[in-house]
């Protein structure tokens, strides 16, 4: 099972290195549920694009900062996007390597769960992270760009969404996460990447 999802991302990870004349450059891996195997795609996804030549940024959007810990970060205070967000600073400033070479992260922390209540009060506050995103673009440092969205619909996940080009829907076989999947395409960018879908049983399906 380890060996056919390992197979699965670096298929998707050898897509991203065909597409660099398209101008698929922003991806928002999303689901509203959580638990669903979300950031474990984008942190498999990012790495595998990394390693078969594409320059990739991993945005951690989500307050719980596993994408975070996932690439070996800690979180540490004042390092999210929370400041540029409202304006102050750049995401430039806050880009930091990993040990995965060709792939860098906007970490997160939990100081992101504050900026949706900011954001909400502002004007065209579903526009912050594209405009964010905008000098990063335009350095042309990063071929791809994943953003790692919260399990929710809330003001971040459509800011990640309004920004992107594509989305990857990340669904767990189970009722409840598709349901989710289902409110999150209404909301997505029209255009997006294959259903990620994992068959792994519940006990009872399983007949634990």
């Amino acid at each position: 099972m380890v060996h056919a999802w390992f197979r699965f991302y670096c298929f998707l990870a050898a897509f991203f290195a065909k597409v660099s004349d398209v101008q698929i450059r922003v991806v928002a891996v999303a689901n509203q549920k959580g638990g669903v195997g979300k950031t474990t795609t984008a942190v498999n996804l990012a790495a595998c694009a990394a390693a078969v030549g594409r320059r990739v940024l991993l945005f951690d959007l989500d307050p719980q900062a596993n994408a975070t810990s996932g690439v070996g970060l800690e979180k540490t205070e004042g390092a999210s996007a929370y400041r540029p967000l409202l304006g102050e600073g750049t995401l430039l400033e806050k880009i930091k390597d990993t040990a995965f070479e060709r792939l860098q992260i906007i970490p997160s922390e939990v100081d992101l769960c504050g900026v949706e209540i900011e954001l909400a009060r502002s004007e065209n506050h579903l526009l912050k992270v594209s405009a964010a995103l905008q000098p990063v673009l335009e350095s042309n440092r990063f071929d791809i760009i994943l953003i790692d969205c919260p399990p929710s619909l809330g003001v971040l996940t459509l800011n990640a969404f309004s920004a992107a080009e594509r989305s990857g829907l990340r669904v767990s076989a189970r009722l409840s996460a598709a349901s989710a999947l289902e409110k999150c395409a209404v909301v997505s960018p029209p255009t997006y990447l294959p259903i990620m879908c994992s068959m792994r049983p519940t006990p009872a399906q399983a007949g634990a």
